[in-house]
């Protein structure tokens, strides 16, 4: 017995962990599975948007051994605080990569230290060249190094140097030279069919003469020239910028070079150094001599250095696939350990196959295959060009030298793998791992299939122990095999446990609590679990328990609306059953004008009312940890089902006859009458303000025309998809029993027949108007008594049935009318064939001869279900709604 509280007591404060029950859709979703790190071993890196160029590079520099180990020992000289100390937050990403258990990890705090010369922050949604990108981030990078011991170990890396050479020719002797250091080398890819030519043009050099002359300082004359760029420096990692983006002039755009390119994995880069072309040189001199039969004197030198200077093998690849404006970067790495190549492609990180490489990143074409009709079986095989290959290249060789200040100094072998200091800790991510193996096991089935089992015993311990379990992990499995039998046995067990119920409806009330499960959310399924759940609980305690209940809810409705929240829907559906249940809350909480004063938006405060807690293990976890209320933790788009006022609309139904006239005043003005009409979007919504203004507008024909005036004016204007809900709010005040009911059926009817006349060019909405008329004569007794009546106004529609067959995107059959309105939104353009035309036109003729059928007993897909018809067990009929059909 006590081991077992115990035992509760301490999986308690596992569940109540709140840093991870955010409001994005994956963490309501989740999955043990989906986190679990790659069988590779490799962790990947989250795209925040469109940090791709970033990832990328950020997992070729992680993967080189000695620049990652030289990067975690690093000390900061500068001292910045950790969200703008660029080299920290690559610490936090390298131990990240190093050491996390999870599949990927979030770059976010690397993104925002890494900033733009203004000061700004990266843009997550903007593209940006991943070349410039690692010129930028190394050159920042050096500046925060300086002073520490590793603060060269940018340029022992990658640091390489290029020199211009001026090479006087024919009259002029001389020669002069300007280093420039660089970090990646960019060469050609346009008509160049493999590595080697893009090179060679690299080192082709340009002859200088005529008006284009070179001056020479020793000279003090214009003299022809040789001006060409080679290497006087290899790095020790050599990184080849593909030059795969270009700008046109013609069109004045950046457009991709999708040119055929290879690449080798061994590269000997001697040809293209200052010391591999004046060889080069020589014996071509020599050739020369030999061809024309003249002496030649000179000595063809030996390479300068040893062949493992010049001798470099591929270890990367950064990739880019699509155009040159947008597009996507991800990585081939080779493992400096194992040997094998791994893709990286932001979170995903597999095995790779080399041989794959030429077809993977050399460009080129490629065949594809397409349909060339939806109606035919064969296809056409094309050629297209790649959007994918490779733009940067990553080679290193096997011994590390030190950069060279001269030609003459000796070449000295360098040690990257420096061991001064020790490697930097991040608790931060044993934290993260500890909590995923946490949540890796909270989410187990077997874990849901304890938590049931222990539930079945039936205890009032238990049954709180596992609502806490049902509330913070259970509901945001994405698993759902013990979630049907679970939810049955909480309600059944809650309705005959008015304590246990009591604590639930407190747990609920907290405001972090109730935000967390009915306003942030964003599965709406989930959302009705859980009201569902406390609708139980609410049937099982007293009236006074139900009225703070709904008290401490009301505290919370300024969140309710957005942006505070996105999916509030079910924190009023919680509130109608509540008040539908006990009408009585309505009174002593001033229900009405405060829910009337919310949807209005108006300004008003009202007080919050007094709270107090019986108990105090009803916090989830909040009166432990401080949870940061920022948007990171909901996802920025919620659903328009989430964010409906449809249960706010129907408690104010419910409570009509309690508003003072001041509200029914204010609920009749136009701009009011608009609002709450669009607002009743669904089928809650449109029934819950047909039936509002229904009961306002009760014997008052005045009252009642302002309000269907509003309605008819969106079925005039809108078109087919848009005004359904205002036919379904026109279908109370039609079926509304009072002394003027013939009166109102008359004016809507009338009103709406013109309405058809006037829209009858555009097919989809005079079709759907046409199906509602010959519903609501079928349901509504004064309405079968106004068309048997004025049979002769509505006979077009026969005519206009027959003429409308077969109709097309802009016309149909013999009469001159268009399927849609007019509106921004463009339509298909494929033809639309009618349904049912056929038993249209035969049921018209019907009504014709006075032959209405009455269907006013049947079951109306717009109307309430019984709440009891809805009991476990019992048989309940479906309609069919596919085809847009009423």
């Amino acid at each position: 017995e006590e081991a077992l509280i115990q035992t509760m007591r301490y999986l308690n404060k596992l569940h109540e962990d709140p840093h991870w029950r955010t409001g994005k859709i994956a963490d309501w979703n989740y999955s043990p599975n989906a986190h679990e790190k790659s069988e590779t071993g490799f962790v990947g890196i989250k795209n925040l948007g469109s940090t791709c160029y970033m990832n990328s590079s950020i997992q070729q520099l992680f993967n080189i051994p000695s620049f990652r180990d030289g990067i975690l020992r690093a000390q900061d000289k500068i001292g910045n605080p950790p969200e703008d100390n660029l080299l920290y937050q690559l610490q936090s990403i390298f131990a990240g990569l190093l050491y996390s258990d999870k599949q990927h990890i979030n770059p976010k705090a690397f993104c925002g230290a890494f900033k733009d010369w203004e000061g700004k922050p990266v843009n997550l949604h903007e593209q940006m060249d991943a070349d410039e990108f690692f010129n930028n981030f190394m050159d920042r990078l050096e500046n925060q190094l300086k002073g520490d011991t590793y603060e060269h170990i940018v340029k022992n890396h990658f640091g390489g140097i290029n020199t211009t050479e001026m090479i006087g020719k024919v009259t002029c002797t001389h020669k002069s030279e300007r280093d420039e250091p660089f970090l990646t080398l960019p060469v050609q890819v346009r008509t160049k069919k493999n590595l080697y030519e893009s090179l060679d043009s690299f080192t082709e050099g340009e002859v200088l003469e005529g008006d284009n002359a070179y001056q020479c300082d020793h000279c003090e004359a214009k003299v022809t020239a040789l001006r060409r760029v080679c290497i006087k420096h290899l790095p020790n990692i050599l990184i080849i910028s593909m030059r795969r983006f270009e700008f046109d002039f013609d069109t004045m755009s950046r457009i991709k070079v999708n040119d055929y390119c290879e690449f080798p994995l061994e590269l000997d880069m001697e040809p293209y150094t200052q010391e591999g072309l004046e060889r080069k040189e020589i014996i071509k001199e020599k050739e020369q001599a030999k061809n024309e039969n003249k002496e030649f004197t000179k000595e063809i030198p030996n390479r300068k250095y040893p062949d493992e200077y010049y001798k470099f093998t591929l270890k990367g690849i950064v990739i880019h696939m699509g155009t040159a404006e947008s597009g996507h970067y991800y990585s081939f790495i080779k493992d400096r350990k194992s040997g094998r190549w791994f893709e990286f492609n932001d979170t995903a990180v597999r095995e790779f196959d080399p041989e794959d490489i030429p077809n993977e990143a050399f460009g080129g074409e490629e065949k594809w295959s397409y349909s060339s009709s939806s109606f035919s079986s064969s296809s056409t095989t094309n050629n297209r060009e790649k959007y994918r290959n490779a733009y940067l290249l990553i080679y290193e060789r096997s011994n590390a030298y030190a950069i060279k200040n001269s030609s003459e100094d000796p070449l000295v072998s360098l040690s990257l793998d420096r061991h001064d200091g020790e490697i930097k800790e991040f608790h931060e991510v044993k934290d993260e791992n500890e909590r995923y193996w946490r949540c890796k096991s909270s989410f187990s089935p077997e874990y849901c299939d304890f938590v049931l089992k222990l539930l079945k015993i039936g205890r009032p311990d238990i049954l709180k122990f596992s609502l806490g379990f049902f509330l913070t992990i259970m509901i945001r499995s994405k698993e759902i095999l013990f979630l049907p039998s679970f939810v049955n046995m909480l309600k059944e067990q809650l309705k005959n446990d008015p304590e246990v119920s009591e604590w639930l409806l407190e747990l609920v009330s907290v405001k972090e609590t109730c935000r967390e499960l009915l306003m942030d959310c964003p599965v709406n399924e989930k959302r009705r679990i859980i009201a569902g759940i406390i609708h139980s609980a609410i049937k099982s305690v007293s009236p006074l328990v139900q009225e703070n209940f709904l008290k401490r809810l009301l505290n919370r409705l300024s969140l309710a609306k957005k942006p505070q929240t996105k999916n509030f829907s079910q924190y009023f559906e919680v509130i109608f059953r509540l008040t539908k249940f006990n009408s009585d809350v309505i009174h002593s909480t001033q229900l009405m004008t405060r829910l009337l004063s919310h949807i209005l938006d108006e300004k008003t405060l009202y007080p919050d009312f007094p709270e107090s807690y019986i108990h105090n293990d009803i916090f989830l976890g909040y009166d432990k940890y401080a949870v940061i209320d920022d948007e990171s933790r909901s996802d920025r788009i919620g659903s328009s089902i989430g964010s409906s006022f449809a249960y706010l609309l129907a408690t104010l139904q419910l409570g009509t006859s309690s508003l003072p006239p001041t509200d029914i005043d204010k609920l009749m003005e136009k701009n009011t009458m608009v609002k709450l009409a669009i607002e009743g979007q669904n089928k809650i919504g449109s029934r819950a303000v047909g039936q509002l203004y229904a009961t306002i507008c009760i014997h008052n024909l005045t009252a009642s025309c302002q309000y269907i005036n509003i309605l008819l004016t969106f079925i005039r204007e809108y078109d087919f998809d848009q005004f359904r809900p205002y036919m379904r709010q026109l279908t109370w005040m039609l079926k509304l029993p009072d002394s003027i009911q013939g009166d109102r059926v008359d004016y809507i009817l009338k009103s709406f027949n013109e309405i058809m006349k006037d829209n009858k060019n555009y097919y989809r909405a005079t079709e759907t108007c046409i199906d509602y008329l010959f519903k609501i004569m079928t349901r509504i007794q004064p309405v079968r008594e106004w068309v048997l009546r004025k049979y002769k106004d509505i006979k077009w529609i026969e005519v206009w049935l027959k003429d409308s067959q077969y109709p097309t995107a802009t016309g149909m059959g013999r009469t001159p009318i268009s399927i849609y309105k007019p509106r921004t939104q463009n339509w298909s353009t494929s033809n639309y064939t009618p349904k049912n035309l056929a038993d249209r036109v035969e049921f018209f003729k019907k009504v014709m001869k006075g032959s209405i059928p009455d269907r006013s007993a049947e079951w109306d897909s717009d109307g309430e279900i019984d709440e009891e018809c809805l009991q476990e067990g019992k048989k309940l009929d479906a309609i069919d709604i596919a085809g847009q059909k009423w």
